[in-house]
């Protein structure tokens, strides 16, 4: 008989989190009498029918502790807790076994060298010793790459640590094309992200700024709320952008299904972010045979091989992996010998008129 399974999840129901959490509740593997703590706004419809034992939680701190409180009165003992959200519960769970699936880099590593928010780094800081004060309750932490590994590895509490990406894989057949693409001579890239400031849009729009100066215009895709999208614009090009060709369009918010189907008519995946966990969209491409562009950094190398990188902290590097990708050859400085350095000097010289 097997052990009763909680998967705990009353925090996620947005981006990629949510997206692997669909992936596991479609496993053949969990049993119908599986009990599920998940946030109200996960989309009741991509639920599978086979679940009978569903508690829905509101967004909040409040019902977040009343989920803990659910969880507490429903496990038997040698029951087997997922923690799907990072944290474990607040209440301890004696005579279970208790696994965390760490998506969040931020409770394990340091913030990236950008501007956030106060309040974002206090919200950081907080889960980050809320994670340290609980881990003691923690058996086994499971995680997506060898970089998590590393991180958890220096960390006080020691439980057992499993490297186990999963995702499920990719049906083609199944996605339809809801979004026309801009038709266009020249190579057209996506970026699917979302617009917190890790994710480095600023950065790669002032790159495509660059490549529009040099008479260079790819097609940049990304997928940003609206308003979010025109703030960025603005910040980065200002009120001159009437007179810049620069082919940057915003998606908007997507479902995966729509998201894949783009994957097919676009020719590259750049991916500019400065922290990652684990990556999935690099996943995604990988899978597709997608070219990538990306920031040389290690969460990059754990999960694909990129085509060409880059420094994610400097929009001339990002520009030149463009270059790259489209065979355009970049401008390498002279290199003259000692003599001719001499000449070039005493020339220079020569045509300035000394006051």
């Amino acid at each position: 008989m097997p052990v009763k399974l909680f998967i705990y999840a009353p925090s996620v129901y947005q981006g990629g989190g949510l997206r692997q959490l669909l992936d596991l509740l479609s496993s053949k593997n969990l049993y119908p009498d599986t009990c599920l703590i998940l946030n109200s706004k996960v989309p009741k419809e991509n639920i599978p029918d086979k679940y009978s034992h569903i508690i829905w939680v509101n967004s909040g701190y409040m019902a977040r502790f009343i989920s803990d409180i659910n969880l507490f009165l429903k496990v038997d003992k040698g029951s087997v807790v997922l923690c799907f959200g990072n944290l474990p519960p607040l209440l301890p769970l004696t005579n279970c076994y208790v696994a965390v699936f760490l998506q969040n880099r931020f409770l394990v590593d340091e913030l990236p060298k950008v501007k956030f928010s106060t309040k974002f780094k206090i919200k950081c800081f907080l889960l980050k010793r809320i994670f340290y004060l609980l881990s003691s309750r923690i058996n086994e932490v499971v995680v997506q790459s060898e970089s998590m590994n590393l991180l958890l590895n220096k960390f006080p509490h020691k439980f057992f640590i499993r490297v186990a990406p999963f995702m499920k894989p990719i049906n083609l057949t199944s996605s339809s094309i809801p979004v026309k693409l801009h038709s266009s001579d020249t190579k057209s890239f996506i970026y699917p992200a979302s617009g917190d400031p890790h994710k480095n849009h600023q950065l790669l729009f002032t790159a495509w700024l660059e490549l529009a100066k040099a008479n260079i215009f790819p097609i940049l895709y990304v997928t940003l709320p609206v308003d979010h999208f025109e703030n960025l614009m603005h910040k980065v090009f200002g009120s001159g952008l009437a007179g810049i060709d620069v082919r940057i369009y915003n998606l908007g918010n997507l479902s995966h299904e729509d998201l894949i189907s783009i994957y097919t008519q676009i020719d590259a995946m750049i991916f500019p972010s400065l922290f990652e966990s684990f990556g999935l969209p690099l996943v995604e491409a990988r899978q597709l045979g997608i070219p990538i562009l990306s920031s040389e950094l290690d969460y990059v190398h754990d999960v694909c091989t990129p085509a060409f990188t880059f420094d994610p902290c400097s929009p001339r590097s990002i520009a030149r992996a463009v270059k790259k990708m489209l065979l355009i050859a970049d401008h390498k400085s002279q290199i003259f010998s000692e003599d001719d350095f001499i000449l070039e000097l005493q020339k220079q010289a020569e045509d300035v008129e000394l006051k």
